[in-house]
């Protein structure tokens, strides 16, 4: 889909998905209920003082992700020691809702969210990550 942003003194003040109609007027962006309300919505996100501003990662995952990168393996290799071990999975996924993140570098962040990508198309294939 197509979006307009409106900026007015430099920053971001309503945004809109692009219409296939006439607007109704040129003083008024339209309406367009087919687009994502929360989309539309998210012009404060940016100026926000409570968005997060660098990345988290639940404690409990980056924890055995680090402990497996400081052994020496490379982080696919890392990643996939984590979601192969029963145990390990089970514990880091149960902390899903609990809140219990750790602040994070976006290399590292970055790191584990690609190992875990690579890890899954070796794993079971490309068509696990994406479907038509």
């Amino acid at each position: 889909c197509s979006w307009e942003v409106f900026v007015k003194d430099g920053l971001s003040c309503w945004e809109l998905q692009k219409t296939d109609w006439p607007q109704i007027n040129s003083e008024t962006p339209n309406y367009e209920p087919r687009g994502c309300q929360r989309g539309i919505s998210s012009s404060w996100y940016p100026y926000s003082p409570v968005r997060p501003k660098y990345p988290y990662v639940r404690g409990v995952l980056l924890d055995f992700y680090r402990q497996e990168r400081a052994s020496g393996k490379g982080p696919v290799e890392a990643w996939g020691a984590i979601a192969e071990d029963p145990e390990r999975k089970r514990r880091y996924r149960e902390a899903r809702g609990k809140a219990g993140w750790t602040r994070s570098t976006w290399d590292e962040a970055t790191e584990i969210w690609a190992a875990a990508i690579i890890h899954t198309i070796k794993r079971y294939g490309p068509d696990h990550l994406a479907s038509f």
